[in-house]
């Protein structure tokens, strides 16, 4: 779990050094959390240590993740099959257990917005990456 609590909070300093502009709903000292990113690993490290067995077992099912990611969420040419299914079975779900559209705040959609043309920027680099 603290390995990754720990890639969440870099990922969001991450954000906060590429993307400055981005409303945030509060804002800490950059050294908060650099040190709470700092124990968090030192939590995982002293988890290896100590218990080195448990903890790559711990480490192994996170891995095993992995090929399930690749299979069905990073791939870009997935069979309609497969998608009209993921979309009935996702709306079925929501349905099921009662999720509704979140409300969004004001400005919050300009930034949607905004975050959606960036994914589709570095789509566009990806493709023409890989067709160099």
């Amino acid at each position: 779990m603290w390995l990754w609590v720990a890639v969440s909070i870099t990922g969001m300093m991450y954000l906060r050094w590429k993307k400055p502009e981005l409303k945030r709903p509060f804002k800490l000292p950059l050294v908060v959390p650099v040190i709470f990113t700092l124990c968090c690993i030192f939590i995982v490290v002293l988890s290896f240590v100590e218990a080195p067995e448990h903890s790559g077992y711990g480490l192994l099912i996170n891995a095993l993740g992995i090929p399930v990611y690749l299979l069905f969420i990073y791939r870009k040419n997935r069979p309609k099959t497969y998608i009209d299914f993921m979309e009935k079975a996702t709306i079925s779900l929501q349905k099921l257990m009662f999720v509704v559209a979140q409300e969004t705040l004001v400005g919050e959609e300009e930034t949607r917005k905004q975050l959606m043309s960036d994914d589709r920027q570095n789509q566009v680099l990806e493709s023409e990456i890989e067709n160099t």
